[in-house]
């Protein structure tokens, strides 16, 4: 086996943060009142790969997501595209 050693973690700004407009109250009346998303980054045996799903605070239903080797604007805009499209 071979011992790596351990890369520190350097954040990296890309774009400008949102305002907080949910206040963090992660609760919804109606569907499609409050979506949540995110990029998450898996390491797997051939690369990395990057999901960024959009979730329904209403019923923690996923609404749409995508998949892809790089996190950029192509894979949002799909996830979107998708989102929007239900």
């Amino acid at each position: 086996a071979k011992v790596r050693s351990k890369k520190a973690y350097r954040p990296q700004a890309v774009g400008e943060a949102s305002d907080n407009i949910l206040n963090r109250e992660f609760t919804a009346g109606k569907p499609a009142d409050k979506w949540l998303t995110d990029v998450t980054e898996f390491k797997c045996t051939n690369g990395k790969l990057y999901l960024s799903p959009v979730l329904d605070v209403f019923n923690r239903e996923i609404v749409a997501y995508s998949l892809g080797r790089r996190a950029n604007s192509k894979m949002v805009a799909q996830m979107l595209d998708q989102a929007f499209g239900r």
